[in-house]
């Protein structure tokens, strides 16, 4: 099948939830255990975003450990098929074994923010060949983790005020998910996040001091 475009859309496997099931007979126990299991995982997860965002003020939490690609990859569970049914490509590059101290689920929505710009930004644009690319990597006692698109870029009168809070270019948007990153990622990891445009898009950078290796 091909969108209006004439781009032949993604067909989605059993693994996933094939949309054929039914037209085969493929309905079978074993299918919709399967179904059921990805579906409880989803919302388990954005069960816990919600959590984290009601906890966020509270003193009490305790930091942990985690694999920043880990957690990262926790955030994908929620995007990706979202980006697969936009014609969305995803490129990742996610090392294992860095890591950080803080709260795993703050940082994944940070990441689920991002992602959830970047692909309004290609819909909006209308780009025929929309691409994400997420990338981790250790430099300096730091991971550095980069999300670029190829969504046109951010206004360039738009780009220094992105992080401020209440400030927002769409028409029914609060303004918050770009401070609360921000905020999240320098109170609570003593971290920094960046932005700037590059060719065809723009790229947010995500820097984080690492635990000290024995």
């Amino acid at each position: 099948m091909r969108d209006p475009l004439g781009r032949v859309a993604p067909r989605i496997e059993k693994a996933g939830g094939d949309s054929d099931a039914y037209t085969y007979n493929e309905l079978n126990a074993e299918f919709m255990e399967e179904e059921v299991a990805m579906g409880r995982q989803l919302i388990d997860k954005m069960s816990s975003t919600i959590d984290d965002f009601r906890d966020f003020f509270r003193p009490d939490r305790e930091p942990q450990q985690f694999e920043i690609g880990q957690s990262v990859e926790n955030a994908l569970t929620v995007m990706e098929a979202t980006l697969k049914n936009n014609f969305i490509t995803l490129g990742k590059n996610l090392p294992p074994g860095i890591m950080v101290r803080g709260f795993p689920n703050q940082f994944a929505q940070v990441v689920l923010n991002i992602l959830a710009n970047a692909k309004e930004a290609i819909q909006q644009r209308k780009v025929p060949d929309g691409r994400v690319d997420i990338s981790l990597c250790e430099k300096n006692g730091t991971g550095v983790l980069t999300i670029r698109d190829n969504g046109g870029g951010i206004p360039p009168e738009t780009l220094p005020k992105i992080f401020d809070p209440y400030f927002t270019t769409k028409s029914q948007g609060s303004g918050i998910g770009l401070y609360m990153s921000k905020m999240i990622i320098e109170r609570n990891f003593s971290g920094k996040i960046e932005a700037k445009n590059v060719e065809n898009g723009a790229m947010f950078t995500i820097t984080l001091s690492l635990i000290r290796k024995p």
